[in-house]
């Protein structure tokens, strides 16, 4: 069932881009020289060559506790050699004065994790380290993030059923419409039944929830996943599907007279004057 569910939000929601997995994908937002600074920077914390770091962070941090903060940090590092590093976020912003890039890691040791965050500053051809976390995770990130309906609220299993019926619901509003023979133009009910209004979100791994008014969705339903991000399922009301499922009759066209009612009609209108 959890297979069946998990395939249908992936065909009715999740558009993947073509040949392209999400590992290339972050890829292409980290450079190299980037990316080879960044494990550099958390080898020197690992081997607790905290002078060789506090010399690269920007001045703006510099403190008297910047010292004991990154002996912290290097406390929760394990000994051993990781088994394996994986890129899992990359975010650059670019300003008219200076360029920064925020680069996530995922640590794998023999029995723990570790996410490694660090954002460096590129300003007048100077590189700073503006941003560094360390924060040990006792599952992968993919573990943590993957959908399961395990241990779920009764509300996250109602958006989700939602989110499922919602569009089936507009996709059979929208083909008895183009379908049917309406009165009036058919294109501002196609409009309507495309679109959900307001917009009910939940994060399926926290289980945290927003709710927004002021807001249209197509399809009235939605489900999204970061690359080594939790599942965002949304779910809207499809107001104009309910409308034309509910009033499609009162919207119809009259049916048209066959040619031999008419002819019988025009006979019986000529009889009675000829009387």
């Amino acid at each position: 069932m959890q297979k069946i569910i998990y395939r249908l939000l992936i065909a009715l929601f999740f558009i993947s881009i073509a040949g392209c997995s999400k590992d290339e994908m972050i890829q292409k937002f980290a450079p190299t020289e980037d990316q080879a600074l960044a494990k550099k920077y958390f080898s020197l914390l690992k081997n607790r060559q905290f002078e060789d770091i506090t010399k690269a962070i920007d001045p703006s941090l510099q403190d008297p506790t910047l010292k004991d903060a990154l002996s912290k940090m290097a406390d929760l590092i394990p000994v051993e050699e990781p088994i394996n590093i994986k890129l899992i976020g990359a975010l650059q912003h670019h300003s008219a004065d200076q360029d920064s890039i925020n680069l996530t890691y995922e640590y794998a040791y023999s029995n723990q994790w570790l996410i490694m965050n660090i954002t460096l500053k590129q300003q007048n051809n100077l590189t700073n380290i503006i941003g560094l976390k360390v924060v040990p995770q006792t599952i992968s990130i993919e573990e943590k993030f993957k959908f399961s309906l395990a241990e779920k609220s009764a509300l996250q299993y109602l958006i989700l059923a939602l989110a499922i019926i919602a569009p089936l619901l507009v996709l059979t509003a929208l083909v008895i419409c183009i379908r049917m023979k309406l009165r009036g133009r058919k294109w501002p009910w196609i409009v309507f039944i495309l679109f959900g209004f307001g917009q009910l979100s939940v994060n399926w791994s926290s289980g945290d929830f927003a709710f927004s008014v002021l807001a249209l969705q197509t399809l009235s339903a939605s489900a999204f996943a970061a690359p080594y991000g939790p599942w965002i399922i949304t779910v809207s009301l499809p107001l104009g599907a309910i409308c034309f499922l509910a009033f499609r009759k009162n919207h119809a066209a009259e049916p048209l007279q066959s040619t031999a009612s008419i002819q019988a009609s025009e006979n019986l209108s000529a009889n009675g004057i000829a009387e």
